[in-house]
């Protein structure tokens, strides 16, 4: 059996459903899919063939185990205002249980395979999976961050001094002089909210008002108009007012009866 040791360095919380389970953290069932999927496309680019004895089955998973264990007990509840979690609105209401940032400053993880050069594969793309790919919820804001701290690849007594361990080790993450946890991730969750929305969504707040940079291009460069303009235009123009009836009283029942073409 072939082994490769890894350290993790988490850079950001994770979203995490089992917050209050001991030691919970990056799971290996989510981490190991992603992990396939990334080893084959990379294999596809690079034109090599992959054997069939390393899947598991018919499926597309790829015959290895991955082991990862971290001290997570540091966690922190989301806030129902989500005033310490930007971008993140699961917790509102109270139809499902709420979910807990968890955090936790290095990680250790082991792969297993019985093929030498299938462990060898994951050594050579696992620096680059982990620095491109998020785990839990919101993922694609930014939390779920993880990077390789550093890692050994040994098969009994197989070494492999052909992979640069390097590549992305001697990365300078920016950071944050602060101990307090959530004063740590604070600040930078809500810079990426604010540019985020000022690609995407646009701002409106405390009369700051400007259209998204998204907006700007397609209006301007690609000469499309937002989709909410022209539905507007199509049917709320149209609307026959006298038809409209407003309960001032009680302030909700609204009946309206719209005429388009």
């Amino acid at each position: 059996m072939y082994k490769l040791e890894f350290t993790l360095k988490q850079h950001t919380p994770i979203i995490h459903f089992q917050h209050n389970q001991k030691g919970a953290t990056l799971r290996a069932t989510e981490v190991k899919p992603k992990l396939d999927r990334f080893i084959i496309e990379k294999m596809n680019v690079d034109g090599k063939t992959i054997p069939k004895g390393w899947f598991i089955g018919e499926h597309e998973a790829l015959d290895y185990k991955i082991n990862i264990t971290g001290n997570a007990d540091n966690y922190e509840k989301i806030e129902n205002d989500h005033t310490n979690s930007p971008m993140y609105f699961g917790n509102m209401g109270n139809e499902n249980p709420p979910k807990h940032l968890k955090f936790s400053e290095i990680l250790e993880g082991t792969t297993f395979s019985k093929h030498f050069d299938l462990c060898k594969e994951i050594s050579k793309h696992i620096a680059d999976f982990f620095f491109l790919n998020n785990f839990g919820s919101r993922q694609s804001k930014g939390y779920g961050s993880f990077s390789i701290e550093k890692y050994t690849m040994n098969a009994e007594e197989w070494i492999f001094p052909e992979v640069d361990t390097t590549k992305y080790l001697n990365i300078e993450f920016a950071k944050i002089a602060e101990s307090d946890l959530k004063k740590k991730y604070i600040l930078p969750f809500r810079k990426i909210d604010w540019f985020y929305r000022s690609l995407r969504s646009g701002i409106n707040y405390k009369g700051l008002y400007f259209k998204s940079a998204l907006f700007m291009y397609l209006y301007y460069q690609k000469k499309t108009q937002w989709d909410k303009k022209t539905i507007k235009a199509q049917y709320f123009n149209n609307i026959d007012q006298s038809l409209i009836e407003f309960n001032k009283k009680k302030q909700k029942n609204i009946s309206v009866n719209i005429h388009y073409q």
